[in-house]
């Protein structure tokens, strides 16, 4: 074998490559935003676009709504999606267990993926309803066999803060979706019951991963797709009761 030759990088041949590249990427978003006639496309709408699309999800159909949509009424705002009913407008919401206990070191990985003991849960629930914390964590401890349950003083489920909120889903206000969770194997899933029972024709509208952009979908296939935990965690929205929007 002749001697081996080293090979001195060409600066020049890499910023060409790095042009190429940009050039490249430019042209893929530019080509997505006409593709999905959007007038925005952004890391996390697409994020969010692909994850629906690896999940075959045939039934989803994405919106992109007016500036003004969450000044509008529920009413209003079904009109703008073609929605039958205000009860298929649903919210995604990032719940924390503040009294989490991390495991100890040796369970770590048994418990890394454990939906009955997680700290944060997304939780899916309508618009003309409030997410009861009591029976959040109620349901959460019946995951479990009775004897292996958390005690109730284990649990204090609250709204996630908005940093852990964006640096778990890597999403922002009113654009949290269920699919391209940056952080979804730590995040399990919960369906408000609610939302099987009264859905008129099995489906529901949640964000798309942008405050304009909405997705909807059949409630069938969003539990496939997700794995969600069907439980009984909400109550009808009074005048009184008071969330996020």
């Amino acid at each position: 074998d002749g001697p081996v030759r080293s090979v001195t990088p060409d600066p020049e041949k890499h910023e060409n490559d790095d042009e190429l590249v940009a050039l490249f990427e430019r042209r893929v978003k530019a080509l997505e935003r006409r593709l999905y006639d959007f007038p925005e496309w952004t890391v996390e709408m697409q994020r969010a676009r692909r994850a629906v699309e690896s999940l075959g999800i045939y039934s989803s159909v994405w919106k992109w709504v007016p500036s003004n949509y969450y000044s509008r009424s529920l009413a209003e705002r079904a009109k703008c999606l073609g929605a039958s009913q205000t009860t298929q407008l649903c919210k995604s919401m990032l719940m924390e267990n503040n009294k989490f206990q991390q495991p100890h070191h040796s369970d770590k990985k048994k418990h890394s993926h454990d939906k009955t003991n997680a700290r944060f849960y997304l939780v899916v629930v309508q618009y003309e309803a409030t997410i009861v914390t009591k029976k959040l964590e109620s349901e959460i401890r019946a995951l479990k066999p009775v004897a292996e349950r958390l005690e109730p003083s284990q649990f204090d489920m609250r709204l996630a803060k908005e940093q852990d909120n964006d640096a778990m889903t890597g999403y922002g206000h009113n654009s949290v979706t269920p699919f391209g969770l940056v952080r979804g194997s730590e995040i399990p899933i919960i369906l408000s019951k609610a939302i099987l029972d009264e859905t008129v024709g099995g489906f529901l509208w949640m964000g798309g991963g942008h405050v304009h952009l909405k997705l909807g979908m059949s409630v069938h296939d969003f539990i496939q797709a997700t794995g969600a935990i069907v439980a009984d965690i909400s109550e009808p929205r009074t005048a009184d009761t008071h969330d996020e929007e």
